[in-house]
């Protein structure tokens, strides 16, 4: 039973940098999981993104920490920390492989914000990710037909289909997390609006991001 049960499970995962993690990520998961579907979802940070010239701001010991921090006690989801125990950069694809031989025949569903999809096309093995996991897409700003747009240069058709499909309508919150370390650094008090609270309170007790009031 318990088989068969794992078998029609819709499982998300949801990747980034989380530096730091705020509440356009917290809307981002929400909205998989009340939209899309998901019984469960798997909140990965990575070790570090092959699209970004620089690492994290703050070491993965203080990240995960955080990412914790921000998504603790929502239901059916899960901070799983395998991308921060293997050698960076961090590749979806091997993660998504990892889990579909864990997993027992789940149905893996790849949360994405909007803001990621015009890398789409750069990721490493794309076109197999999206042959293991469904996309689901939450928007972060633009309209969707220009992410769209973006997104679908160099992709094959039934690719593009299947990003469309899985775009969901739901409201926009466009918060940046290289935006927040600049305003935290500075010393911005409204930045901290933006971060869950638990996140917030890390920060201010513990200087993180350079905060300074």
């Amino acid at each position: 039973m318990q088989s068969s049960r794992r078998k029609s499970e819709r499982l998300g995962v949801y990747g980034g940098s989380f530096d730091p993690p705020h509440l356009g990520h917290v809307h981002v998961l929400l909205a998989a999981m009340n939209h899309g579907g998901l019984d469960r979802c798997l909140v990965v940070p990575a070790a570090r993104s092959p699209f970004k010239a620089k690492g994290p701001a703050v070491d993965d010991a203080t990240r995960l920490e955080l990412v914790r921090a921000a998504f603790a006690g929502l239901k059916g989801v899960e901070v799983d920390a395998r991308e921060l125990e293997r050698p960076p950069p961090s590749y979806t694809i091997d993660t998504l492989r990892e889990l579909a031989a864990e997993q027992g025949g789940a149905r893996l569903v790849l949360v994405l914000g909007a803001d990621n999809l015009p890398d789409l096309p750069r990721w490493r093995e794309g076109r197999a990710i999206l042959e293991l996991a469904e996309p689901l897409i939450v928007p972060r700003g633009e309209p969707r037909a220009v992410v769209l747009e973006r997104a679908a240069r160099g992709l094959d058709e039934a690719t593009r289909a299947s990003l469309e499909r899985g775009w969901l309508d739901v409201p926009v919150v466009p918060t940046s997390s290289t935006d927040l370390r600049e305003r935290l650094a500075r010393g911005d008090e409204s930045a901290l609006a933006e971060l869950p609270p638990a996140v917030a309170s890390l920060l201010v007790e513990r200087g993180w991001y350079g905060w300074s009031p």
